[in-house]
């Protein structure tokens, strides 16, 4: 009678495995689905989620998506050495693969989190950027509107004192006056004619 039960139970058994190594191989491709519309969504942006942290023993393991050998994959990261232990989640043990799997959700978050970080730098620095071209920008013009207004001193000094050694070295600069600066202005107004 017990020879009878232990083949039931044999025979149980193998069709259990066959069921149980058919899911796995359904795990194992949505794994790999996931990991493809994963990194479609994410480009090159690196997330981490920690599933493990021992502050005492400096240890951690986490599910990172990050490119590795130059392609976007799903990794596991073992910290309990010295040199972190990297293992793409695909060749990682089914118990590993069943625990990751649990940890996707957070890894949907940990992008949009890391999304919203880039995109709050990208826009900081268009705008340090943007300060930048307009102080620049300010200064070529108050650099060439300042010439404008000490060439245009130059010939008014030069026409209303006859004064020869403006007109030759107009290196020679002058306090602008208001005056000057309208003088200037006329002048600027009635040479474009």
């Amino acid at each position: 009678m017990t020879k009878e039960k232990l083949s039931k139970s044999l025979s149980g058994v193998a069709r259990l495995r066959h069921e149980l190594d058919g899911e796995t191989d359904v795990l194992n491709r949505k794994i790999a689905e996931f990991e493809k519309e994963f990194g479609l969504i994410a480009g090159g942006t690196r997330v981490e989620v920690v599933t493990m942290h021992d502050a005492e023993t400096h240890t951690h393991e986490s599910l990172v998506f990050s490119r590795y050998n130059g392609t976007p994959r799903l990794l596991l990261v073992d910290g309990s050495t010295p040199e972190d232990v990297v293992t793409p989640l695909a060749s990682a043990s089914r118990a590993e693969r069943l625990m990751a799997v649990n940890y996707f959700p957070q890894l949907i978050h940990g992008l949009e989190k890391a999304l919203q970080e880039q995109l709050n730098e990208v826009a900081m620095s268009t705008r340090l950027a943007d300060e930048c071209i307009e102080v620049v920008r300010e200064a070529n013009q108050s650099r060439t509107l300042r010439e404008d207004l000490e060439a245009a001193y130059d010939r008014v000094d030069a026409r209303t004192k006859g004064d020869a050694a403006a007109v030759a070295s107009p290196g020679l600069k002058l306090p602008i006056t208001v005056a000057a600066v309208l003088a200037a202005s006329k002048v600027k107004a009635g040479s474009s004619k």
